[in-house]
């Protein structure tokens, strides 16, 4: 949940892992999980899933 939140809020693959303590390999491994796991392509798709789902 919280790459989600950093991802829909605009941050690059390595402003996530900086954030989260992780290795910007990891941070694009959770990137990647999360676009298969809603079946969305891109960030403008994640941030209108976000959007629609009431998270910004």
């Amino acid at each position: 949940m919280q790459a989600f939140d950093l991802l829909v809020r605009g941050l690059t693959t390595n402003e996530v892992a900086a954030a989260l303590g992780i290795s910007a390999r990891t941070a694009e491994h959770l990137r990647r999980k999360v676009h298969e796991k809603l079946e969305l392509k891109g960030i403008v798709a994640l941030v209108r899933y976000a959007a629609r789902i009431g998270w910004i």
